[in-house]
């Protein structure tokens, strides 16, 4: 049958829909079950790369029932259904009997390949489904309502050998691009380290090159609005350089006052993660004059005459000092520093000359490693691209597999 002439069917004509289900903290934490109750990130759970046989949790025949749960079967498509998990479109096909949480759903296939289903549902973007709003989802209903085209078996069987093949090779071009930019990163790491030891230079802490160590206020989250002061948070600071990025800044309206001044950021502050991403390090450079900093976010101030504060940042964004900020974090709930543990950080301080010419030799470092960064970055958006256009044709009949086979493709 001619691709043109693929039959188009609704999903709800031609596989069933399974919601998943709520999953108690009282039944998680088992390694072991009947069988794995999958979560989303359980997409990406060692083992998973070809499909989902494995989870972080497992239950019981009988917690199941007592849960109300519906059995997904072998052969089914996965992904999830809510959040901004739902916008990154990852689908899964699972490789033996398990469960989902209610953060997902399961479409069924009636019949075919389901090789061929897994490829087909990457080619549809649910977030377009969403009605908008804070909280993207999608509901089983709209997933029945999908149009999708539906060739012969023994079609799906060859599209789908096709572009395991393909997707294969993509991927495995996709790897080795991180693979490389592990590497930049680990050369970057191994500079900073290089260059921020110094044998003979004064040990000191933090605390006596600083004329202000202070964190955001607290309940400032609560002010953010589309306009007013830049209010840099822990997604404003690099985990890779220096440089602090001004994507999804946030902004927020609120009156002068003591609080307003004390987090208040000046050029040449050094800003750094002390929940989360403990240890990274931003510097305070023209754009973000003026705004302030999140209670997650120390703000230290360098006294210039005596610290450098390019040489501040570098210094803290060393494999040693981030290693010791590390393990001063306190656990529990939410992992965080004090602003005792950064005041107490000790880094080597040469004379003001000697921090100039090692601050030069880093700064083509860091300028030599974002660019080389940005360009591997680049390579991998095309080969993603380039992997959903191959599977969106093929799935609709746009390539002839048997022709894209003889040529080579």
């Amino acid at each position: 049958m001619a691709a043109a002439n693929w039959p188009r069917q609704r999903v709800g004509r031609v596989a069933r829909t399974i919601g998943g289900s709520g999953f108690p903290p009282e039944y998680q934490g088992s390694t072991e079950g009947d069988f794995p109750f999958a979560k989303v990130s359980d997409m990406r759970f060692p083992g998973n790369d070809s499909g989902i046989k494995s989870a972080a949790n497992y239950i019981s025949r009988a917690q199941a029932r007592r849960l109300g749960a519906r059995i997904v079967p072998p052969g089914s498509v996965v992904f999830p259904k809510v959040g901004a998990a739902l916008l990154g479109n990852a689908r899964a096909r699972t490789l033996r009997e398990c469960f989902i949480d209610n953060n997902m759903m399961a479409i069924v296939p009636h019949g075919g390949d389901s090789r061929y289903w897994l490829h087909l549902f990457s080619t549809i973007d649910l977030g377009e489904l969403s009605p908008g709003g804070p909280l993207p989802y999608v509901s089983e209903a709209q997933v029945r309502e999908i149009s999708v085209p539906i060739p012969p078996l023994e079609e799906q069987r060859r599209i789908a050998d096709f572009l395991d093949d393909q997707v294969t090779l993509l991927r495995r071009a996709e790897s080795l691009l991180i693979k490389q930019e592990q590497l930049v990163g680990e050369r970057e790491a191994s500079l900073l380290q290089q260059e921020t030891s110094i044998s003979d230079a004064p040990a000191i802490a933090v605390k006596r090159i600083v004329s202000r160590l202070t964190s955001g206020p607290r309940g400032w989250g609560s002010l953010i609005a589309d306009t007013g002061i830049p209010f840099i948070r822990i997604g404003n600071i690099p985990r890779s350089g220096i440089a602090l990025l001004p994507d999804n800044l946030a902004f927020v309206d609120v009156p002068g006052g003591a609080e307003r001044e004390r987090t208040r950021t000046r050029a040449g502050d050094v800003l750094v993660s002390i929940t989360a991403d403990i240890g990274s390090v931003g510097l305070v450079e023209e754009w973000a004059i003026g705004g302030n900093v999140s209670q997650h976010v120390a703000l230290l101030r360098p006294i210039v005459e005596r610290c450098h504060p390019r040489w501040l940042a570098y210094s803290l964004k060393a494999p040693s000092a981030k290693m010791s900020l590390t393990m001063s974090s306190y656990g529990g709930a939410k992992v965080g520093l004090g602003l005792t543990n950064v005041a107490e950080t000790v880094i080597a301080l040469p004379s003001i000359a000697e921090q100039d010419r090692r601050v030069r030799r880093l700064d083509e470092a860091m300028k030599w490693a974002d660019s080389l960064r940005c360009g591997l970055n680049r390579q991998r958006a095309l080969l993603v691209e380039r992997r959903q256009a191959l599977i969106k044709a093929t799935v609709t009949g746009q390539i002839d597999v048997a022709t894209a086979r003889e040529v080579g493709l």
